[in-house]
């Protein structure tokens, strides 16, 4: 018998420390077994009242047994070295929470359910707004037209107008009158924010401002305005002075304070602080009066010139604008606060692709500006004219492909994998880093490939050949899906791809879909169309009873949502 020498419970000599306190047992000789025995007898003697004999006080209430008080006491009495195990035990179990929540899942940014569409109800007397996961919204009546102007680049609000020249701000919530009479409507990047043109007190010239969706406040920055573009947040703007020969153009800061950037110069793009615009110039050579165009960094009130041979209508900069990708002398190249640029590769920009959320947009000048929103470049993938490469870092880029005989190319959702056409053969790159460890997964020698549409992480893909439709998963043979397909439409969230195979029944046909490769399922019956695009997610149109109309239909694997919107049926 072992008796433990804290708390003074018993054990049986098989347990060496003590459940209750965790303190090490010690064996219990046979005279200190006596003198245990005798104590506790003794104690009960004087706790117990004589029979018969009347009690003085009632006996005490026992105590509730409290949980927490119990483990906080099993927890001190712990030695040290049981301590800390339990501790690390437990740092482990948290950080493996915070993993999966954080890094479980990596978000697809080519998929925004918060996105909007708009839809006219089948009696023509009001308009619905409704997203991708099924909100909607009844918007305005039949005394106005709506139509659409511009869309915000996150596609979770539209600039619309109605037949009188009023300009509204659309979202899942309704309309919003922002403007009349304006034009050359441009969003901020992080879809904050619109800037446009419209009258001001000078009657020669539109004035320029900027209105926060947010707030629902216009600002007027400038009169008589050209050109001008709008920082992500929509804090700041640059714009060009029409007034004079020689358009001049400025930067004005959190939309107040204005500093002029130079004459024959044109913005590019703003920073969300304010401090970095980059710009373009035109120049001429004193000596020989030729022209050049130079594209330059003004950093507070410092201009520094980052090239002197710019020959690129296309940019690519990261979320705070500190890198920038750009063509120069015939060579892509990469520029970090300004600072000599480093030569990534030759050809055209065509652009850049990573994991993150993104907006692309044009200048009323021309430029093709895209804005990722990551703290570095770093990781992307760079195409070219004829090329794919990988940024490995901000000075030098690994070729991944020669893209001058691929037929069709795609990137996982994480842009980490690369599925290609070459030659009648479907390749896998698992890693683009490992350029040269690539993978035949389907030789299509035999087939006459139309379209393919694949899964997010490359696994498996969809093809049609011949009207007929095809899946194909981790190299395996194709499996005929369907014979005599027609009108597709591919949802890869889900890996689910939505067609229809009988014509026989004129506009209306039933919709049929196959999940993960499985047979065909039919889905929706009298569907008179699909769109993979309305709401961020594939939607369908399926015609009602009378034909007056079709409902709206979310599509999610085999699964549908009726939004319950009458579309007219044209």
């Amino acid at each position: 018998m072992k008796k433990c020498s804290k708390c003074g419970k018993e054990f049986t000599d098989e347990i060496s420390f003590c459940t209750v306190c965790g303190t090490p047992l010690e064996e219990v000789t046979e005279l200190q077994a006596e003198e245990v025995v005798k104590a506790a007898e003794a104690k009960v003697d004087q706790a117990a009242p004589a029979q018969g004999a009347p009690s003085s006080e009632a006996a005490p209430a026992a105590k509730k047994p409290n949980f927490f008080t119990d483990l906080l006491a099993k927890f001190k009495a712990m030695s040290t070295k049981s301590k800390a195990l339990l501790g690390g035990i437990c740092a482990i179990v948290i950080l493996a929470i915070v993993a999966i929540c954080c890094l479980g899942g990596k978000k697809d940014y080519r998929v925004n359910k918060n996105a909007i569409a708009l839809v006219l109800d089948a009696d023509a007397d009001a308009y619905f707004v409704y997203n991708g996961k099924g909100q909607h919204k009844k918007i305005a009546g039949a005394e106005k037209t709506i139509t659409r102007v511009l869309t915000a680049p996150n596609g979770e609000s539209l600039v619309v107008k109605d037949d009188e020249d009023n300009y509204y701000i659309l979202t899942i919530k309704g309309l919003t009158k922002f403007a009349e009479e304006g034009s050359r409507f441009t969003y901020s990047a992080g879809s904050s924010a619109v800037a446009y043109l419209a009258e001001g007190k000078k009657d020669d010239g539109l004035a320029l401002y900027v209105y926060n969706i947010k707030s629902k406040k216009s600002v007027k920055v400038a009169d008589e305005v050209g050109n001008f573009i709008i920082s992500s947040n929509g804090k700041h703007v640059c714009y060009v002075d029409e007034t004079d020969d020689d358009p001049v153009s400025y930067v004005v800061r959190n939309l107040k304070n204005k500093t002029k950037i130079g004459k024959n110069t044109i913005p590019v793009a703003v920073s969300d602080n304010g401090r970095l615009v980059y710009f373009t110039e035109l120049t001429t050579d004193k000596k020989d009066g030729s022209a050049a165009l130079t594209f330059n960094l003004l950093k507070g009130n410092s201009k520094k010139v980052i090239t002197k041979d710019l020959n690129s209508d296309t940019f690519v900069f990261n979320k705070n604008l500190t890198q920038v990708i750009f063509k120069s002398d015939d060579k892509i190249r990469l520029s970090v606060n300004g600072k000599e640029p480093a030569s990534l590769a030759k050809g055209s920009l065509s652009g850049v692709f990573l994991n993150a959320e993104s907006a692309s947009f044009t200048t009323k000048t021309g430029y093709s500006v895209k804005i990722i929103f990551a703290n570095t470049l770093k990781g992307g993938i760079l195409v070219s004219s004829d090329s794919l490469y990988y940024i490995k870092n901000l000075k030098n880029a690994d070729k991944i492909l020669n893209a001058e005989s691929i037929g069709s190319l795609s990137a996982s959702y994480d842009y980490k994998a690369l599925l290609y056409v070459k030659d009648d053969n479907v390749y896998y790159m698992p890693n683009i880093k490992n350029p040269d460890k690539v993978k035949k997964v389907a030789d299509l020698d035999d087939y006459d490939l139309d379209q393919i549409w694949t899964s997010r992480d490359l696994k498996s893909f969809y093809f049609e050949s011949d009207d007929n439709l095809y899946y194909v998963k981790n190299g395996r043979k194709p499996k005929l899906i369907c014979e005599d397909v027609f009108s597709a439409c591919y949802d890869y969230t889900t890996d689910t791809i939505y067609y229809y195979k009988d014509y026989s029944n004129g506009d209306a046909n039933d919709l049929y879909g196959s999940k993960n490769g499985r047979k065909n399922k039919k889905v929706l019956k009298k569907v008179v169309d699909t769109d993979s695009t309305r709401g961020g997610v594939p939607t369908a149109l399926r015609e009602s009873k009378n034909d007056d109309y079709a409902e709206l239909f979310i599509l999610n694997g085999y699964r549908t949502k009726n939004v319950k919107i009458k579309v007219e049926n044209n």
